[in-house]
């Protein structure tokens, strides 16, 4: 539970934005966190 913290801490930092958790069926059920990026021209 810890690391998912860190994980998201790191990610607000880089500018990136929590989205959702999801099981990834593509890569053996694995859950996985999804972020976004918002680019500005």
């Amino acid at each position: 539970m810890s690391q998912v913290i860190e994980t998201r801490r790191v990610a607000e930092k880089l500018g990136m934005t929590f989205e959702r958790q999801f099981h990834n069926k593509r890569n053996r059920d694995i859950l996985t966190d999804l972020y976004s990026v918002t680019v500005e021209r």
